[in-house]
Parts: structure tokens; sequence; C-alpha cells
């Protein structure tokens, strides 16, 4: 498959397990945009429903290829998969259960990129939609378009969670410098590839939300298990990702690791508290007090956790907003602070 003869701009790799009821919109969110210059690698990862049935009026299209699994390989296995067989000079991930909120993304992103050849990841704003899709709140980076060092970008998102892993595109020589997916990682593969691209090229950041992500039942982060696993492998995460700076370059490595630390243990839970998942959240912060006591209950967001699940959303705005009153500060969307739509 691979070759140097038509090399499209864009190879998107979309995941499928038992998503037949998403599958179609998925797909023609995609095809329906604006910029061609793409193709699909498809992977139906064995599913048990009537994917197959789906999915075969769309093979007409040259774009689309398909790998149907016989027997079930993983999400992981299967996504390092679909990098594997794409051929684009750039490369994207879409589950078969979100999709493409405009017919003009990928040309939004085509433009940035060409614009710089450095840049080695492209996200933008995104919507959490529930399985009818309502609009739950909307995720924003920062207020404003940019495109910045890696180290700088490094240095936020280790501190933050802002990126979709549906949409986000990456440059794919600078996803073979740093080794592809961890396939170590199940849960966190997505954030811990985002911090290693940070050291070989640059970051781009679109506020406009492009994608959606649809939160359900079967989601695979919506497990107990994955709760505390998908903290541990953040933590993994920061420390393979800080070793790839160099101490001069870095010259703050241990602080940041602490900070970062921190921040990690109670990632999870603040974005289930904040999106109204209470019970789910709090869980995930027992289990992240159980490992790390001190770590999780010695900072500043556990404040505001609390207040967030007493007061509930309008009210906790409502006091937050009186808070930035009374110090003067301009109200500016926080790391987990949710616009709602």
């Amino acid at each position: 498959m691979k070759n140097n003869q038509n090399i499209p701009f864009l190879s998107v790799t979309i995941l499928n397990y038992n998503y037949a009821h998403y599958l179609g919109k998925c797909l023609d969110s995609i095809l329906s945009q604006t910029m061609p210059d793409f193709e699909i690698i498809l992977i139906n990862d064995c599913s048990k429903d009537n994917s197959l049935e789906i999915i075969q009026p769309y093979l007409s299209d040259t774009r689309i290829k398909m790998v149907n699994h016989e027997t079930n390989q993983g999400y992981v296995s299967s996504l390092a998969e679909g990098c594997e067989l794409s051929r684009g000079t750039y490369i994207s991930v879409i589950s078969a259960d979100d999709y493409v909120l405009e017919n003009t993304a990928f040309e939004t992103a085509r433009k940035v990129l060409l614009n710089d050849r450095d840049i080695s990841l492209c996200y933008s704003a995104w919507h959490e939609i529930d399985d009818s899709g309502y609009i739950r709140h909307t995720r924003r980076a920062a207020e404003h378009d940019y495109v910045d060092q890696g180290l700088n970008e490094f240095k936020r998102l280790i501190l933050s969670s802002p990126i979709l892993h549906s949409g986000t595109i990456i440059r794919r020589d600078a996803y073979q410098a740093v080794g592809g997916y961890d396939t170590r990682c199940r849960y966190s593969v997505d954030t811990n590839l985002w911090l290693a691209l940070c050291s070989v090229g640059k970051v781009a950041y679109i506020n406009r939300p492009l994608y959606a992500y649809r939160a359900h039942v079967s989601n695979m982060s919506n497990t107990k298990g994955a709760l505390w696993q998908a903290t541990a492998e953040m933590l993994l995460g920061i420390d393979v990702a800080l070793s790839r700076f160099p101490d001069e370059i870095l010259p703050d490595k241990n602080a940041l690791r602490r900070k970062a630390k921190k921040r990690a243990l109670v990632a999870v839970p603040t974005l289930d508290i904040f999106a109204n998942r209470f019970k789910r959240g709090w869980y995930g912060f027992w289990k992240a007090f159980q490992h790390y006591p001190l770590l999780t209950l010695g900072q500043p967001r556990v404040i505001s956790l609390t207040l967030r699940t007493m007061l509930g959303s309008k009210n906790y705005e409502y006091v937050v907003k009186l808070k930035r009153g009374k110090s003067g500060e301009t109200a500016k969307p926080k790391e987990t602070t949710y616009i709602h739509s």
C-alpha cells in the first residue's frame, strides 16, 4: 500500500467496533469535505453488529480502503495499524462514533499546515455531544488561533488536556520520529503522543469547533477500570515526555514534573465533574487519593471541584464571576472550564 505515487495530503483512520449505528454519519461527514485530497483507512475490528452492511455501499469511493479483522485486535493495535497503512503526508484518526462538524474542516487545517511545514500537530476546539446530538459543552484550548513552538505548547499540554483524539492532524514524519503511539498505553495513548510530538515540531490550534465527540455508555473510557488506568498512563507519559527535552532547554524539569503529576491525578475527575458526571468524577478522585494521597489532596483544584459539585453549573459560574470581578481579573476560560453552548 505504501508507494510514492499519488500520495494524498491526509490519511484518515476510522476505527470501528460495533458502531454501525453511528458509522454512516461519521463517513458522510468526512466524504462531504471540500478538500478531496485524502484517503480513508477504515478498520472494522471484528464488529458483531451490521457494520459491514453499512460500510459496503461506501466502498465504491476509491478513497476508502477497508481492513476487516476476522478476530478482534483491540483499539491500540488497530490504531497503530491504521497509521502504518496510511500514505498521507499528514495522518489523523476519527472514531466511528465521532464526526466532523464542518465540511471545510480539512481545508481549514490544510491552510494552516501548508503555511508552516514545521507544524507537527494541529488540533481544534470541539464539542462533546450526547447520543441525541445535544451539545453538552465545548472544549477550547485558547480564545484565538495560534501556532507556537513545541516547547511552549509542551509546557501547556503537560498541565492540561484540551485535545480531542478524533480530528487531530499529525505530520507523518513527526509521528515516525517519536516512534508512533506508545502501545504500552490503552487509555492515554493519544495524550502521551501529543506530548512527544511537541519535541519534534511546532503545534497549531484552531479556535473553532471542527469535530464532535460522542459521549455514551459504550465509550471505552467509561468503564470503572479505565478511570485509574488512564491516570496511571498519563503519569508514565509525563516522565517519558520530559526525558525528550534536555535539561538545558528545560531547566525547571523537576518542578514541572511535580506540577504535572499533581494535575494528572485530578485531570480525569475534573473533566467528569465539570461535565456533571459527579459520581464517576468523585470515584476517579478517590482512586487517585488511594495511590497518591498527599499529591491528590494538596492542590487548590480540590476546592473548585467541591464547589462545582455542591453549587451546580450556574451557581458555580456565578461565584467565579464574582471572584474575578472583585480581583479585577479578566474572565478567561481555564484549563477545565467549559464554554456551554
